[in-house]
C-alpha cells in the first residue's frame, strides 16, 4: 500500500502482526463502511503470542492514518506496546476493542513515545504487564506526546510489581494533551 490507501478487512480471525512505517493509511473493517458495530468483534487481530506487538506505527504518520473496527487480542511484546505501538507517529486509533495483551515494561494496551496520537471511543480491557520491575500503563502508557485520549472505555487493566497507572500512565507529555473518558 502507500499513502492514501485504505484496506478494508473483512471479518474474521487474523493472526498477524502489522507493522505501517512512514504511510498515512486506513485500516479498517467493514464498520468502516457501515457503522455497524457487530464488525469490531468479528473482525479479529489476533497476535497469537508470537512475542511482538500486534500493529506498530512508526515514522511519519499524521492522525489522517486511521486504525478502526477491529478487535485486538493476543500481543505479547517482550519490550513495550503489547498490543498497538506507536513511535514518532501519530495514528487516530478508533471504534476498536483492544483487550488480553501483555507486554514486559510499559503500554500493556496502547504504546505511545512521541506520538499526538488520537484514541477514540475503544474499549481498552484486560491487558497488562509482566515485568517483575517497575513497570506503567498498563491500558496506555504516553510519553514525549501530545496524545488526545476521548471517550474510550478504560477498565480491569493491571501493572505486575510496584508498577503504576493500571489504567494511563502519562509522562512528559505536551501541555496540549487532554484525557476526556
Amino acid at each position: 500500500s502507500i499513502s492514501g490507501d485504505t484496506v478494508l478487512v473483512q471479518p474474521g480471525f487474523y493472526h498477524e502482526n502489522i507493522t505501517i512505517d512512514s504511510k498515512n493509511i486506513v485500516i479498517g473493517s467493514l464498520f468502516l463502511t457501515s457503522n455497524d458495530t457487530s464488525y469490531i468483534a468479528s473482525t479479529v487481530i489476533d497476535g497469537d503470542s508470537f512475542l511482538a506487538t500486534i500493529v506498530t506505527y512508526t515514522g511519519s504518520i499524521d492522525t489522517t492514518s486511521l486504525l478502526t473496527g477491529f478487535t485486538i487480542t493476543g500481543g505479547d511484546s517482550f519490550g513495550n506496546g503489547g498490543g498497538i505501538s506507536c513511535i514518532d507517529a501519530s495514528p487516530t486509533i478508533s471504534f476498536n476493542i483492544i483487550r488480553d495483551n501483555y507486554c514486559k515494561d510499559l503500554g500493556g494496551g496502547i504504546y505511545l513515545n512521541n506520538s499526538d496520537a488520537i484514541i477514540f471511543k475503544n474499549t481498552i480491557t484486560g491487558n497488562f504487564l509482566t515485568s517483575d520491575m517497575s513497570n506503567q500503563g498498563g491500558g496506555i502508557y504516553s510519553s514525549e506526546s501530545d496524545v488526545k485520549i476521548i471517550g474510550n472505555i478504560i477498565s480491569n487493566n493491571s501493572t505486575n510489581y510496584d508498577g503504576y497507572g493500571g489504567g494511563i500512565a502519562c509522562y512528559s507529555n505536551n501541555s496540549h494533551s487532554y484525557i476526556f473518558n
